[in-house]
């Protein structure tokens, strides 16, 4: 289901984001990715996780395409290279720092339930959500300030 969503959804971005704008598209689907994840909490049932993991493949197919076309507006067109490039660390570095420590508080924090990390996931998913009304809208506004 989740890839399903991610494929499907994605063909639907670029008409969305039009729309909505490309911060409010994303937080929007980070929104619903966030519920997904936190729905997790109750589900019962494989139809209700199908669901929830639906949920989060919307939110995926958002999160694999529109933060690059956020950055893309948000930087010099002559440095665009160097900032996607710093942008990727900022996915990765966390990644691999979260590999490396989560099992030394997953039992303590999480009390050994994967269900209350992919809430916490939820969570984060809500913050980056509210974050993207705080990157500049494009270039100029950058330099302006």
């Amino acid at each position: 289901m989740f890839s399903v969503a991610c494929f499907t959804i994605s063909f639907a971005i670029p008409w969305v984001g039009k729309k909505l704008g490309h911060r409010l598209t994303h937080a929007v689907f980070l929104v619903i990715g966030a519920i997904g994840f936190i729905a997790m909490q109750i589900a019962t049932t494989t139809t209700m996780f199908y669901i929830c993991m639906f949920l989060v493949g919307v939110a995926w197919a958002s999160i694999m395409a529109v933060p690059y076309v956020i950055l893309s507006y948000s930087v010099p067109k002559e440095r665009m290279g160097v900032y996607m490039g710093i942008f990727n660390m900022f996915i990765v570095v966390p990644q691999f720092i979260s590999m490396a420590t989560v099992p030394f508080f997953y039992d303590s924090l999480f009390l050994g339930d994967p269900r209350n990390a992919l809430a916490f996931v939820g969570i984060c998913f809500i913050l980056g959500a509210i974050s993207c009304f705080f990157i500049s809208k494009d270039y100029a506004s950058v330099q302006s300030n």
